[in-house]
């Protein structure tokens, strides 16, 4: 697909209302709440090793198959955020499974190569501190699996992809930078809408951005503020 191209099927899809679908944390069930902690406490560890402090979780069901936290200041990647970070842990798993029938991996080897195949997808819940941004509400939805569900914290002001900034969860038809253009099926890859929904241990998810920008960023591009406490 030509970037013309794109830029029309992004002009066409349904734009953002900037108010994503937002719940009370008291309307999202039990195993909801567990999963979206555990989410928390890696974003709380992503705070302590100085990082934009956002967590992820991949859960299948009740089962979590892989977690990440940002890692953009430790790597100095802009792309190391903790939904590319969970997807890596989950590709490397999954490259551990070749041949035992129920998906096939193919990376490079660290978990950086993101592209794989499962030959019988399954559903993908994912739990993320906050709203995917505009990057990675992209990746999730050329993700392999039969349906995926995006249940998230806080609102991403500036970059959010989940309906904040731009409502890509629910485009459809986006070339997929994940897989190669044409799969062994002969059928072609591209994005597919899923669900997305936020609010959930919303309070929380705030407090610890709010806490990590009065500390200040010692990474962030100068002039920026003054950091207290960096370690030496």
């Amino acid at each position: 697909m030509s970037a013309t191209q794109t830029t029309s099927l992004i002009a066409s899809s349904p734009s953002s209302s900037n108010a994503p679908l937002m719940r009370p944390t008291s309307s999202f069930t039990e195993l909801e709440q567990k999963l979206m902690r555990k989410a928390l406490e890696l974003a709380e560890n992503a705070y302590e090793c100085w990082e934009v402090p956002v967590g992820c979780v991949f859960a299948n069901g009740e089962e979590i198959i892989a977690t990440g936290r940002n890692k953009t200041n430790e790597t100095r990647n802009g792309t190391k955020h903790a939904e590319f970070v969970a997807l890596e842990s989950l590709t490397r798993t999954l490259e551990t499974k070749k041949g035992d029938g129920d998906g096939v991996g193919v990376g490079d080897g660290d978990g950086d190569g993101l592209l794989y195949e499962r030959r019988h997808p399954e559903k993908l819940d994912v739990y993320v501190t906050c709203e995917p941004c505009i990057m990675c509400a992209s990746m999730l939805g050329q993700l392999p699996f039969e349906r995926v569900k995006v249940i998230f914290g806080c609102a991403n002001d500036k970059f959010g992809g989940g309906g904040t900034c731009l409502s890509v969860h629910e485009m459809r038809g986006l070339p997929s930078c994940l897989q190669s253009d044409t799969a062994d099926d002969g059928s072609s890859s591209s994005s597919k809408a899923y669900e997305c929904v936020g609010g959930l241990f919303k309070d929380e998810a705030v407090e610890l951005f709010q806490r990590f920008y009065v500390r200040g960023n010692p990474k962030a591009p100068s002039p920026h503020r003054e950091v207290r406490e960096y370690p030496s």
